[in-house]
């Protein structure tokens, strides 16, 4: 137990959860009291079971010392295959605040260029659309169909100027 509590992963957690307790136990008076009767509490039963347990202990030691040498070997392997127990805390979320932010900028990246292809697809459908239409009024102006709307238009026109100038004249100071 006190070699896993060694380890820089372990010991630089544990010291931020006590600094984070001692600081909130700081601010808040209904937390300092609770968390001083819980100690109390709990420092009185380590004491009582150690003390209870001391004879079977005493009995056991030869086969706790195996069991310790085992988790050891564990605790070995465990180094070997994890070696973010070697880093503090404090690494260790340095790394992943700054895997996270690549994660985030590769994300933004994919999405920028998927909405750049849209834009594209987009505009390409638009000028596609453009054109058609352009091609197809084209076509309808030298039809007869669109010769005859073209007339149509161009007499409506001429009449509307006439009434305007008949029905709406303008004034002296405009028509000068």
């Amino acid at each position: 137990m006190l070699r896993a509590a060694q380890l820089p992963l372990v010991s630089s957690t544990l010291q931020v959860v006590a600094s984070v307790y001692l600081e909130a136990k700081g601010r808040l008076p209904l937390l300092a009291w609770v968390g001083a009767v819980a100690e109390l509490s709990l420092r009185s039963l380590t004491l009582a079971t150690a003390q209870q347990a001391a004879p079977l202990l005493d009995r056991l030691e030869p086969q706790l010392a195996v069991a310790n040498s085992y988790a050891c070997m564990g605790l070995d392997q465990l180094e070997k295959r994890f070696p973010v127990l070697q880093q503090s805390a404090e690494e260790v979320i340095g790394h992943l605040k700054d895997a996270l932010y690549l994660t985030l900028d590769d994300l933004q990246l994919r999405v920028n260029k998927e909405m750049d292809r849209v834009a594209d697809r987009t505009s390409s459908v638009v000028e596609g659309s453009r054109v058609l239409v352009a091609t197809q009024l084209h076509a309808l102006q030298r039809s007869a169909l669109g010769g005859a709307l073209a007339s149509g238009l161009d007499e409506l026109l001429s009449r509307s100027e006439e009434a305007a100038q008949l029905y709406l004249p303008l004034s002296d100071e405009l028509s000068e």
